[in-house]
């Protein structure tokens, strides 16, 4: 028989989706896919579900009732929910959202860390909304085929690697991606989440996710632990450093955990400019609009 993963962390990027992942493995009935990262549902779906299983899954299954993935890109995405949908439609889905805005620069500063972004955040914002405008975007029929070319950037004579598919402004149309899961899945199988919350209120917030997935809520006792959180201007230079000589696979992963929030809190984080953030918030309000509608939830303070 066959064996699928029977729950989704959809993402968004930069909203807590690592959290959440790291939360849920630390649980004896939960057990998710090695590598961290599955791209199954992105480029590996013609190779089927046995793949999928034996490469993400079967090492270090032990009979764990719940088995999940976490993968932004399932979100983004617009092939993605159909394929899910085909494999497993009594799936539980989960979604984390943040202030698109916040996201945005969160993601921009990501790709800078990782040295995969040359451009400043409004030059990046400006080239983005270009493509947009000239219907350069994966909403059309070639999606995968762009996705596969933002997987392998190429370096340009600089020796940076940047961003092929420069997305900052699309992962934020929370309202249209989640649409397309409720063509498929009924509304009781998703569970949305707000990083806001999350961050303020955090035992509820994940309280409310072990309802949802069948746990325990009682088994809740403390905050979960933060993870990727963002850089300085001073550990950025060290982190890029430690990416380029693969650190992540020699040392482990609670090690760079700790090292990463004590240089986060060394130096001083990037400020998005006035001028960019009054642009978001006009460019997202109907976005956070129809999300409001969607959700029947209150996200004024999004928009200010």
């Amino acid at each position: 028989m066959t064996k699928y993963p029977n729950f989704f962390i959809l993402g968004a990027a930069k909203s807590g989706t690592t959290a959440l992942h790291f939360l849920l493995g630390q649980l004896p009935q939960v057990h998710l896919s090695t590598p961290l990262v599955p791209y199954f549902f992105l480029d590996e779906y013609e190779r089927g579900p046995d793949y999928h299983w034996q490469t993400y899954y079967a090492d270090g299954w032990r009979g764990q009732p719940l088995v999940g993935e976490a993968q932004t890109a399932h979100l983004f995405l617009p092939y993605v929910p159909q394929r899910i949908y085909q494999s497993v439609p009594d799936a539980r889905l989960i979604a984390i959202l943040r202030d698109p805005t916040e996201r945005a620069f969160s993601h921009w500063w990501m790709q800078r860390c990782n040295g995969r972004e040359p451009l400043s955040f409004e030059e990046s914002l400006r080239e983005n909304h270009a493509r947009i405008t000239a219907g350069m975007t994966v909403e059309g029929p070639g999606a995968e085929d762009l996705w596969r070319s933002h997987l392998a950037p190429r370096p340009n004579n600089r020796g940076v690697r940047p961003c092929s598919l420069p997305v900052y402004l699309e992962p934020g149309y929370y309202a249209v991606q989640l649409e397309r899961y409720l063509q498929y899945f009924s509304r009781s199988q998703l569970c949305v989440l707000l990083f806001d919350e999350f961050s303020r209120a955090p035992v509820e917030t994940t309280r409310r996710l072990f309802e949802f997935l069948g746990l325990d809520p009682t088994e809740v006792k403390k905050p979960p632990a933060r993870e990727n959180v963002a850089l300085t201007s001073f550990s950025q230079p060290l982190y890029t450093l430690s990416n380029r000589l693969q650190l992540q696979r020699v040392l482990p992963r609670k090690f760079l955990a700790v090292a990463r929030t004590t240089l986060s809190k060394i130096g001083h984080r990037p400020t998005m400019s006035d001028e960019a953030r009054a642009w978001l918030r006009g460019h997202y309000e109907p976005h956070n609009k129809r999300l409001e509608d969607l959700l029947e939830c209150d996200l004024d303070e999004w928009n200010h």
